[in-house]
Protein backbone atom coordinates (compact mmCIF):
# COMPACT_ATOMS: atom_id res chain seq x y z
CA UNK A 1 0.00 0.00 0.00
CA UNK A 2 2.81 2.35 0.66
CA UNK A 3 4.04 2.18 -2.41
CA UNK A 4 1.03 2.89 -4.42
CA UNK A 5 0.43 6.25 -3.01
CA UNK A 6 4.45 7.58 -4.79
CA UNK A 7 3.20 5.95 -7.78
CA UNK A 8 -0.13 7.73 -7.72
CA UNK A 9 1.72 10.87 -6.83
CA UNK A 10 4.44 10.57 -9.49
CA UNK A 11 1.30 9.70 -12.52
CA UNK A 12 -0.49 13.09 -11.18
CA UNK A 13 2.82 15.13 -11.83
CA UNK A 14 3.63 13.59 -14.88
CA UNK A 15 -0.11 14.60 -16.08
CA UNK A 16 0.51 18.04 -15.10
CA UNK A 17 3.52 18.14 -16.47
CA UNK A 18 2.21 16.95 -19.56
CA UNK A 19 -0.62 19.09 -19.43
CA UNK A 20 1.49 22.52 -19.11
CA UNK A 21 3.59 21.00 -22.26
CA UNK A 22 1.23 20.85 -24.33
CA UNK A 23 -0.59 24.03 -23.41
CA UNK A 24 2.73 25.82 -23.72
CA UNK A 25 3.47 24.28 -27.30
CA UNK A 26 -0.34 25.26 -28.00
CA UNK A 27 -0.15 28.45 -27.57
CA UNK A 28 3.55 29.60 -28.27
CA UNK A 29 3.94 31.67 -31.40
CA UNK A 30 5.49 34.02 -33.35
CA UNK A 31 4.77 36.58 -36.02
CA UNK A 32 5.79 35.55 -39.48
CA UNK A 33 7.77 37.05 -41.76
CA UNK A 34 5.30 38.21 -44.09
CA UNK A 35 3.58 41.55 -45.89
CA UNK A 36 3.34 44.54 -43.12
CA UNK A 37 -0.04 46.49 -43.99
CA UNK A 38 -1.56 49.52 -41.75
CA UNK A 39 -5.08 48.69 -41.08
CA UNK A 40 -7.23 52.31 -41.56
CA UNK A 41 -10.26 50.81 -40.93
CA UNK A 42 -12.39 47.59 -39.27
CA UNK A 43 -15.90 46.85 -41.41
CA UNK A 44 -16.79 44.02 -39.46
CA UNK A 45 -15.30 41.29 -36.77
CA UNK A 46 -14.01 39.16 -39.98
CA UNK A 47 -12.92 42.08 -42.16
CA UNK A 48 -10.56 45.29 -42.43
CA UNK A 49 -9.44 47.75 -44.65
CA UNK A 50 -5.59 48.16 -44.60
CA UNK A 51 -3.31 49.99 -46.63
CA UNK A 52 0.47 49.27 -47.91
CA UNK A 53 2.67 51.69 -49.36
CA UNK A 54 -0.21 52.90 -51.96
CA UNK A 55 -1.91 50.09 -52.18
CA UNK A 56 -5.32 49.58 -49.88
CA UNK A 57 -6.96 46.37 -49.77
CA UNK A 58 -9.98 44.90 -47.73
CA UNK A 59 -8.74 42.14 -45.94
CA UNK A 60 -10.61 38.75 -44.82
CA UNK A 61 -9.08 37.12 -41.60
CA UNK A 62 -9.21 33.18 -42.35
CA UNK A 63 -10.44 30.57 -40.28
CA UNK A 64 -13.36 32.58 -38.67
CA UNK A 65 -16.51 33.76 -38.98
CA UNK A 66 -18.27 36.30 -37.00
CA UNK A 67 -21.33 37.08 -36.38
CA UNK A 68 -23.53 40.22 -38.35
CA UNK A 69 -24.05 43.35 -37.19
CA UNK A 70 -27.54 42.37 -37.13
CA UNK A 71 -26.83 40.14 -34.84
CA UNK A 72 -26.51 41.77 -31.86
CA UNK A 73 -24.69 42.43 -29.42
CA UNK A 74 -22.56 39.93 -30.99
CA UNK A 75 -21.67 41.69 -34.28
CA UNK A 76 -20.92 44.93 -32.91
CA UNK A 77 -18.72 43.55 -29.92
CA UNK A 78 -16.94 41.37 -32.72
CA UNK A 79 -15.80 44.81 -34.59
CA UNK A 80 -15.35 46.49 -31.83
CA UNK A 81 -12.77 44.18 -29.74
CA UNK A 82 -11.15 43.61 -33.23
CA UNK A 83 -10.76 47.42 -33.71
CA UNK A 84 -9.00 47.62 -30.84
CA UNK A 85 -6.48 44.80 -31.62
CA UNK A 86 -5.51 46.34 -35.06
CA UNK A 87 -7.29 49.91 -36.09
CA UNK A 88 -4.40 52.02 -36.98
CA UNK A 89 -1.81 49.38 -36.39
CA UNK A 90 1.11 47.45 -38.49
CA UNK A 91 0.01 44.30 -38.77
CA UNK A 92 1.38 41.10 -40.71
CA UNK A 93 -0.47 39.25 -43.01
CA UNK A 94 0.18 35.34 -43.42
CA UNK A 95 -1.27 33.74 -46.24
CA UNK A 96 -1.97 29.70 -45.87
CA UNK A 97 -0.89 29.53 -49.60
CA UNK A 98 1.06 31.95 -50.93
CA UNK A 99 -0.63 34.64 -52.47
CA UNK A 100 -0.06 35.01 -56.16
CA UNK A 101 -0.82 38.42 -57.48
CA UNK A 102 -1.21 37.70 -60.74
CA UNK A 103 -4.36 35.51 -60.48
CA UNK A 104 -5.30 36.60 -57.07
CA UNK A 105 -5.51 33.08 -55.69
CA UNK A 106 -5.74 34.48 -52.14
CA UNK A 107 -9.17 36.69 -52.79
CA UNK A 108 -12.25 35.86 -52.96
CA UNK A 109 -13.86 36.09 -56.78
CA UNK A 110 -17.38 38.55 -55.12
CA UNK A 111 -15.48 41.04 -53.41
CA UNK A 112 -12.00 41.14 -54.18
CA UNK A 113 -10.69 40.43 -50.65
CA UNK A 114 -7.66 39.01 -49.84
CA UNK A 115 -7.66 36.44 -46.62
CA UNK A 116 -5.10 35.95 -44.06
CA UNK A 117 -3.99 35.64 -40.94
CA UNK A 118 -3.42 38.88 -39.18
CA UNK A 119 -0.82 39.39 -36.83
CA UNK A 120 -0.15 42.38 -34.37
CA UNK A 121 3.09 41.79 -32.74
CA UNK A 122 3.02 38.46 -31.85
CA UNK A 123 -0.61 37.91 -31.37
CA UNK A 124 -2.57 35.87 -34.39
CA UNK A 125 -5.47 38.23 -34.48
CA UNK A 126 -7.85 35.36 -35.71
CA UNK A 127 -7.32 33.42 -32.75
CA UNK A 128 -7.47 36.30 -30.35
CA UNK A 129 -11.20 36.76 -31.30
CA UNK A 130 -11.66 32.89 -31.23
CA UNK A 131 -9.83 32.51 -27.32
CA UNK A 132 -12.18 35.55 -26.37
CA UNK A 133 -15.45 34.12 -27.29
CA UNK A 134 -16.04 37.19 -30.13
CA UNK A 135 -16.08 34.95 -33.06
CA UNK A 136 -16.73 31.07 -34.31
CA UNK A 137 -13.30 29.12 -35.58
CA UNK A 138 -14.27 28.06 -39.17
CA UNK A 139 -13.29 24.88 -40.00
CA UNK A 140 -15.22 25.27 -43.46
CA UNK A 141 -13.58 28.34 -44.43
CA UNK A 142 -11.71 27.61 -47.86
CA UNK A 143 -8.06 28.69 -48.02
CA UNK A 144 -7.51 28.14 -43.73
CA UNK A 145 -5.91 24.85 -43.20
CA UNK A 146 -2.59 26.39 -40.74
CA UNK A 147 -4.42 27.28 -37.79
CA UNK A 148 -7.61 25.13 -37.64
CA UNK A 149 -6.75 22.89 -35.85
CA UNK A 150 -5.81 25.37 -33.06
CA UNK A 151 -8.77 27.63 -33.99
CA UNK A 152 -11.04 24.54 -32.70
CA UNK A 153 -8.72 24.08 -29.64
CA UNK A 154 -8.99 27.65 -28.83
CA UNK A 155 -13.13 28.18 -29.57
CA UNK A 156 -13.33 24.12 -27.34
CA UNK A 157 -11.65 26.60 -24.72
CA UNK A 158 -13.53 30.14 -24.90
CA UNK A 159 -17.11 27.68 -24.83
CA UNK A 160 -15.80 26.00 -21.64
CA UNK A 161 -15.05 29.00 -19.88
CA UNK A 162 -18.36 30.86 -21.58
CA UNK A 163 -16.76 33.65 -23.02
CA UNK A 164 -18.21 36.06 -25.25
CA UNK A 165 -20.54 34.38 -27.43
CA UNK A 166 -20.44 31.18 -25.13
CA UNK A 167 -22.17 33.03 -22.66
CA UNK A 168 -25.13 31.26 -20.68
CA UNK A 169 -26.61 33.96 -20.16
CA UNK A 170 -26.80 35.72 -23.51
CA UNK A 171 -25.27 33.19 -25.69
CA UNK A 172 -24.93 33.77 -29.51
CA UNK A 173 -28.24 31.18 -30.32
CA UNK A 174 -27.91 31.40 -34.62
CA UNK A 175 -24.24 30.68 -36.68
CA UNK A 176 -23.53 33.40 -38.43
CA UNK A 177 -23.94 31.42 -42.07
CA UNK A 178 -27.86 30.28 -40.97
CA UNK A 179 -28.45 33.92 -40.04
CA UNK A 180 -27.30 34.94 -43.21
CA UNK A 181 -29.23 32.47 -45.09
CA UNK A 182 -32.64 33.80 -43.22
CA UNK A 183 -31.43 37.60 -44.08
CA UNK A 184 -31.59 36.83 -47.74
CA UNK A 185 -35.10 34.97 -47.79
Amino acid sequence: MPIKLPLIILSIVILIGANLGFQVWGRAAKAPMGEVWTVTRVLNGQTVVAKSNSVTQRIRLLGISAPWKEQEPWGNLARLRLEQLVKDRSVTLEFDLEPDRSQNIQQTEKDNRLQAYIWQGDTLVNAQLVKEGYVLADANSSNSNQYKTKLELWQSEARLLELGIWEPLNPMRIHPKDFRRQLLR
